[in-house]
């Protein structure tokens, strides 16, 4: 037999971009209960390791035109999202929390700590802050519009639904990783060798 349970916001990937996307909607929205579900085993892995177990938060580019350069392949989308939310913007976001940036010669930007740690702590603290929930092991399977908004699938038979649902699964190293995306018939673009794909 399986369980529901039911949330406001449920986002799918505990990295960097699903905790943060949790704690801004926290933030503009404390009385929503947020979910996020993570396939693996912990939280925020890759923002452990990197910048060397530094955590190059973002970069000191003065403007966005330079920042826009360095994704060619995405630069007409970004154009958007870097006007509504920048690197000074992310830095301001973290110095505002209580963990001071500092930015290199070569343009990263860093916790003055060098250490990812600081980071992480940062974002477990205002996940409590705002009782958002974080369930790890927890692979979704399947998840499909339904009347109430999102029915999602969780692989031990549990249901969640949700009026909303946030996609943060970083990217697709095979085509097949984008289903999820065309079945709600949002655009894919077919993954390329990348650093990240």
């Amino acid at each position: 037999m399986e369980r529901i349970l039911d949330f406001d916001v449920i986002v799918i990937g505990a990295g960097a971009s699903g905790v943060f996307c949790s704690i801004q909607i926290a933030e503009a929205n404390p009385n929503l209960k947020i979910l996020i579900l993570e396939k693996s085993e912990t939280i925020l892995h890759k923002v452990r390791i990197s910048g060397g177990g530094r955590c190059n938060v973002t970069n000191g580019c003065e403007h966005n035109k330079q920042l826009l350069a360095g994704y060619p392949r995405g630069s007409k989308f970004l154009s958007h999202v870097f006007k509504q939310f920048n690197n000074k913007d992310t830095r301001k976001w973290f110095e505002d929390r209580g963990v001071p940036i500092k930015i290199e010669k070569d343009n990263r930007a860093f916790p003055i700590s060098d250490s990812s740690d600081t980071i992480i702590e940062l974002f477990k603290k205002l996940i409590d802050q705002y009782g958002i929930t974080i369930r790890t092991k927890h692979e979704v399977i399947n998840f499909e519009p339904d009347p109430f908004g999102y029915r999602v699938d969780i692989e031990n038979k549990m249901v969640l639904h949700s009026k909303f649902i946030v996609l943060a699964t970083g990217g697709a190293q095979r085509e097949i990783q984008l289903d999820y995306f065309k079945k709600l018939n949002i655009n894919t673009i077919s993954p390329v060798p990348s650093l990240f794909t």
